[in-house]
């Protein structure tokens, strides 16, 4: 599963106006798996959370089952690295 092996600085996401902290390793490995999945083309190294990869969550929610927020949610993370069907 999803485990940080280093410390790593958190960053401030907005999204649909709400905010949101995430350790920057999360995020680049949510963009790496979302690339993996066929979902993402940008730049999996960078810590940016921005339109591009609003999209490529919205995607992968909708194609998973979930409520697509653009949101790496709980929910989300869990079926994104776990790949678990959830109860709902």
């Amino acid at each position: 599963p999803l485990r940080l092996k280093t410390e790593s600085p958190i960053v401030k996401l907005r999204v649909m106006e709400r905010e949101f902290y995430y350790y920057v390793e999360v995020i680049k490995q949510v963009k790496a798996r979302l690339a993996s999945l066929g979902h993402y083309q940008g730049d999996t190294t960078s810590d940016s959370y921005g339109e591009n990869e609003i999209r490529a969550m919205t995607k992968f929610q909708r194609a998973s089952g979930l409520d697509p927020t653009g949101i790496p949610d709980q929910h989300t993370l869990v079926r994104l690295f776990i790949r678990v069907k959830l109860p709902g």
